[in-house]
């Protein structure tokens, strides 16, 4: 098959094994898949060859779990995620060409993190008003995911602050994350990035997204709704962790 640029078999067969892991997170807890994957298949791969490999993958990771968990989809809570999430992309790109991507990131990350702190202390912040909450928070997640593609903690924390039982938060964090990734797609389809080479290596990939979801919809049926809300909480972590440590490595202002 034609590989792109920097692509090489073996790497791809490397990629499968990342890919599997990063699907079972996803499939586990709703986000995680960038989360899991990213800073490895960096590793072998330049970003610019890597994103438009990597959003077609992560779509087939939310169609999935969207499949399983429609139902459970509760839309009026979702949508004024998705409108101010799909007005919030073009800003997104806006900022990528004025703004420093390091110092958003690093200041997205502490947020996150200082907020994921004190979730896993017991303090969550009272929010009466959550339509509104939430479309703040999903115009904040949409600039985000064309400007650092670090979109997934601040729709996570206010699902996990509003305590969303765990299979309506996949679905709606799937949902939402489907349909700003198909944005993204439609921006970097026009911008020339996603091309037959790509799509050839995203096919390659997607037998371990599937495979990595059915092993998580086992995973998911054992976990208990504590359980799983703690776990969400520390991949925000863990993610602010990664993006706040890999950033400052490599600040540039």
């Amino acid at each position: 098959m034609q590989m792109p640029p920097g692509v090489e078999p073996n790497t791809v067969v490397i990629a499968i094994a990342i890919v599997l892991a990063a699907a079972v997170v996803k499939g586990t807890t709703g986000f995680g898949f960038a989360l899991v994957s990213t800073p490895l298949l960096l590793l072998f791969w330049e970003p610019k060859v890597l994103v438009p490999i990597f959003l077609p993958l992560s779509i087939i990771a939310d169609v999935l779990i969207v499949a399983q968990t429609w139902r459970r989809v509760e839309w009026m809570k979702v949508l004024p995620l998705i409108t101010a999430g799909i007005a919030g992309v073009p800003v997104g790109v806006y900022l990528l060409t004025t703004v420093p991507t390091d110092l958003l990131k690093l200041m997205v990350s502490g947020i996150a993190m200082s907020m994921a702190i004190l979730m896993l202390m017991g303090i969550t912040i009272a929010i009466s008003r959550e339509k509104l909450a939430s479309v703040i928070t999903g115009f904040v997640s949409g600039v985000l995911s064309t400007s650092t593609t670090m979109s997934g903690p601040p729709v996570a924390l206010l699902m996990i602050n509003q305590r969303w039982e765990k299979e309506t938060f996949r679905a709606c964090l799937a949902m939402f994350f489907l349909v700003i990734q198909i944005t993204g797609i439609l921006y970097l389809t026009i911008l020339g990035n996603i091309t037959p080479s790509t799509l050839t290596v995203s096919i390659a990939l997607w037998p371990s997204v599937i495979v990595g979801n059915l092993i998580a919809i086992k995973i998911l049926s054992r976990l208990p709704q504590s359980t799983f809300i703690r776990i969400a909480t520390v991949l925000v972590m863990v993610t602010a962790t990664v993006v706040i440590v890999e950033t400052a490595l490599n600040f540039n202002i």
